[in-house]
């Protein structure tokens, strides 16, 4: 088969090819749609406008190329490694990814609803004005990675390795968190409201700046040393958490759910906590020191050494309190 030329005619469409090697070479408007690449190697390459739909790419590996304007909806990657790769403008929709290794890998201004990454490495992976609404990361290691001006609605992660990992302008509305790793997250300036958090293992070093989370589900999670800046959490659930070393500030937190919680020098100074429910609650050396409590209720709550100077508590039920 003369590669050359069947590239040249740009209509790869449909073919089987097996361990071909190309070095330096720019394709525009090829075709590889429903084509099967299998032990390829593509290195220097950069691919412009071209279409790789429904194709299956199997233990293949990709160095230093670049991907500007091409398609790869309903797509199939198979272990394949990707190193020093730029995707820009592309199109994703309902790809998938799967034992993918990628080292230095950027996708920007990217298309990819539905797409799913399971079991995936990749290092210093940067994801920027993208489109992934409800997308699928199922036991990826995403250490370290950056995740800027890039929809996320209806996501799920799951399983997955999230440390030192950074959402900048990210809007997430609904997204789901099942036991992943969150050491050292970072999120700022996004809509993450309706967030269904499910990582049950203790989660450190966490920090919310300016995120609305209303209506988040945070029960059940255990959090130390985790900061919450300006955030919303209207009718944000927070059932039998436990807190320590925790921070709010300046939240705007009404019909907060802490029934059952358990909080250890935790600092809730000067944030809007009205109408909060905080039956049965755990209380230890927490200051509420400046906040509204109105209308809130600690019947049956636990306090040791809480700080409520100059809190607002009209209406606050203390009722059955226990010191």
């Amino acid at each position: 088969m003369d590669i050359e030329a069947l590239l040249a005619s740009g209509q790869v469409v449909g073919y089987q090819l097996n361990e071909l090697s190309l070095t330096g070479v720019t394709l525009d408007g090829v075709d590889f749609s429903t084509s099967q690449l299998s032990q390829c190697r593509f290195s220097q390459c950069t691919f412009r406008a071209c279409r790789f739909n429904e194709l299956v790419l199997q233990s293949s590996v990709w160095l230093d190329c670049v991907f500007e304007q091409c398609q790869f909806n309903n797509s199939q990657f198979i272990e394949v490694e990707l190193s020093n790769n730029r995707w820009l403008d592309c199109q994703l929709d309902a790809s998938v990814w799967q034992q993918v290794t990628a080292n230095n890998l950027q996708l920007a201004r990217c298309q990819g609803e539905a797409a799913s990454w399971v079991e995936c490495q990749f290092e210093q992976l940067q994801v920027s004005d993208c489109e992934l609404p409800q997308s699928i990361w199922e036991n990826c290691a995403l250490l370290s990675s950056g995740w800027t001006g890039t929809t996320l609605t209806g996501a799920d992660f799951q399983a997955c390795l999230l440390n030192n990992s950074c959402f900048e302008r990210s809007p997430a509305q609904g997204l789901t968190l099942t036991e992943c790793t969150l050491d050292d997250l970072v999120v700022s300036d996004a809509n993450w409201a309706n967030l269904r958090c499910y990582c049950f293992s203790p989660q450190q070093n966490l920090r919310f700046d300016t995120v609305d989370l209303n209506s988040a589900n945070f029960a059940d999670t255990d959090l130390t040393a985790c900061t919450f800046s300006a955030c919303l959490f209207e009718a944000t659930n927070f059932m039998a958490a436990t807190l320590l070393n925790c921070q709010l500030t300046k939240c705007q937190a009404a019909n907060v759910t802490w029934l059952n919680a358990r909080l250890s020098s935790c600092d809730l100074s000067k944030n809007l906590l009205t109408q909060n429910i905080w039956l049965g609650s755990r209380l230890e050396q927490v200051s509420f020191q400046g906040s509204d409590l109105f209308e809130s209720d600690f019947q049956h709550a636990t306090f040791v050494e809480c700080n409520f100077s100059r809190a607002h508590t009209l209406n606050t039920l203390f009722e059955d309190w226990q010191p």
